[in-house]
C-alpha cells in the first residue's frame, strides 16, 4: 500500500468515525424528543470482523497533516426526523457522499447535495423486517457490508417513506 493510499484510507476512516461521533453528540436535546428511536446499535462480534487498517508505523504519522477538514465536500445538512436512521445518515448521506465529492473534486454544496446518497435506502436494506415504525437502530458493520456488496441509491432516487419497497 502506497503512502497516498494509506492516507486516503485514514481520511475515510476518520470521516466515518467523526460522523458517527457527531450523531451521538451534536444535539443531545433532540435525542430526548425521540423516545422510541434506538439509533446506532453496536455489535462487538460484527465490529471485530471489520478489516481495520493497521496503525501507522514509526515515521508514517509525520506525513499526516496536523488537522484536516472534509467540510467542503459535505452535503447540506438535513433532518432525519423521528426515525432511528442515523446509521444511514452517517454512512450513506454523509460519509459516502463526502467520499465521492472528494474523489471528483466537487466543492459546490448544491452539486454535492444533488448527488448525495440515500440514508433511507440503506436503512431499509438493513433494518429488521418487523420494524414497521422505523425507530429501531441498525449496526454500522452491517451497513458498511451492505454498501460494499449492494451499493446505495442516490437520495433523489429513493426518497423516504417508512417501510417503503425496495426492488432488488
Amino acid at each position: 500500500m502506497t503512502k497516498i493510499m494509506y492516507i486516503q484510507k485514514i481520511q475515510t476512516n476518520v470521516c466515518i468515525i467523526a460522523i458517527c461521533f457527531l450523531i451521538h453528540t451534536i444535539n443531545p436535546a433532540n435525542a430526548q424528543t425521540l423516545p422510541n428511536a434506538k439509533g446506532c446499535k453496536f455489535n462487538l462480534k460484527t465490529y471485530e470482523k471489520v478489516d481495520l487498517i493497521p496503525p501507522p508505523k514509526r515515521g508514517e504519522q509525520d506525513a499526516l497533516p496536523k488537522k484536516y477538514s472534509l467540510k467542503q465536500y459535505a452535503p447540506e445538512p438535513k433532518n432525519q426526523g423521528d426515525y432511528g436512521t442515523c446509521v444511514g445518515w452517517a454512512l450513506a448521506y454523509a460519509a459516502r457522499t463526502i467520499q465521492i465529492a472528494k474523489h471528483y473534486g466537487w466543492k459546490h454544496s448544491v452539486l454535492i447535495t444533488d448527488n448525495a446518497f440515500s440514508p433511507y435506502f440503506l436503512y431499509e436494506k438493513i433494518k429488521k423486517s418487523n420494524d414497521l415504525k422505523c425507530n429501531e437502530g441498525t449496526d454500522l458493520a452491517a451497513a458498511l457490508d451492505t454498501m460494499k456488496n449492494n451499493g446505495v441509491l442516490k437520495f433523489n432516487e429513493y426518497e423516504y417513506t417508512c417501510n417503503g419497497s425496495i426492488t432488488q
